[in-house]
C-alpha cells in the first residue's frame, strides 16, 4: 500500500492518508531515536491521530498558504542577516573588552552555554507547537502509531551533524581577537539543525519515498498501555 504525504502547517508535523483515512503524523515521537545515530533497528514508529473531515483543513497547508510562506522565508532571510552582523558585532565587542580569547575556561563555558541555549530554545517552540496542535483537536480522535520496516542499510547522519559542531569548537578554540563570536553563531545554527533533526522534524516522507523505511502496519495504542 502506498502512503500520501501531505504538508502539515505546523513544524514536526505531517498529514498522512493511509487506506482511506488521513492522520496526523508526529514526526518528533519517532522511535527509536539510535535509528539516527546508526543502529539498524528491524523496526521504527511514529504516533499519530486519526483525522475527521472537520479537523484536516485546519492542519493542511493549502496552495495560497504555500506560496505565502514562500515569500515569507525570503523575506525572513533578508531580515535575519542584518540581525546576525548586529549579533557578532556585539559578541566581537564583548569578547574584546572582557579578553574572552585568553579566559580558556570562560570561553570554553560559553560555547556549552550556545549548545544549551538553542536546546531550551527549541524545546520552547516544540511545546508552543505541541499546544497549538492540541488545541485544534478534540481530545477524543483515536491515537495509533505507524510501523516502517528499515531497510538494509544504516545511516550517519547525526555524526555529520555532531562533526560539524566539533570542527566549530576546535576553530573557536584556536582563533582569537573576537572572532569567535561569528562561530558561536554558525555553531548555534549547526547544532539546532541537529535538534530539529533528531528530537524534532524527523523526515518521513523522504525517507519513505527514498525506501530508506517500508510501510509495515498501523496499531491503535492502548491508552492504559501508554500510560
Amino acid at each position: 500500500m502506498d502512503l500520501k504525504f501531505i504538508p502539515s502547517n505546523l513544524a514536526s508535523y505531517q498529514i498522512v492518508e493511509a487506506e482511506g483515512k488521513k492522520y496526523l503524523m508526529d514526526t518528533s515521537t519517532m522511535s527509536p531515536k539510535s535509528y539516527l545515530w546508526g543502529s539498524l533497528p528491524n523496526e521504527i514508529s511514529v504516533e499519530m491521530i486519526e483525522l475527521t473531515p472537520n479537523t484536516v483543513d485546519s492542519f493542511r497547508l493549502l496552495g495560497k498558504a504555500k506560496s505565502r510562506t514562500t515569500l515569507g522565508t525570503a523575506t525572513i532571510v533578508l531580515m535575519v542577516q542584518p540581525f546576525v552582523k548586529i549579533i557578532d558585532s556585539l559578541l566581537t565587542t564583548f569578547f574584546n573588552q572582557n579578553d574572552i580569547s585568553q579566559r580558556l575556561f570562560i570561553k570554553i563555558a560559553l560555547f556549552l552555554i550556545s549548545i544549551l541555549l538553542t536546546y531550551l530554545g527549541f524545546i520552547f517552540y516544540a511545546r508552543i507547537i505541541h499546544k497549538k496542535s492540541a488545541s485544534q483537536l478534540t481530545g477524543q480522535e483515536k491515537q495509533y502509531q505507524m510501523i516502517f520496516k528499515t531497510s538494509n542499510r544504516r545511516y550517519y547522519e547525526c555524526y555529520f551533524l555532531i562533526s560539524m559542531i566539533l570542527i566549530c569548537l576546535i576553530f573557536y578554540m584556536l582563533i582569537s581577537g573576537g572572532r569567535e563570536g561569528f562561530l558561536l553563531i554558525i555553531n548555534t545554527i549547526f547544532t539546532a539543525i541537529t535538534f530539529m533533526y533528531t528530537l524534532g522534524i524527523f523526515p518521513v516522507n523522504v525517507f519513505y519515498a527514498n525506501k530508506r523505511i517500508l510501510f509495515e502496519r498501523i496499531e491503535e495504542i492502548n491508552h492504559k498501555e501508554k500510560k
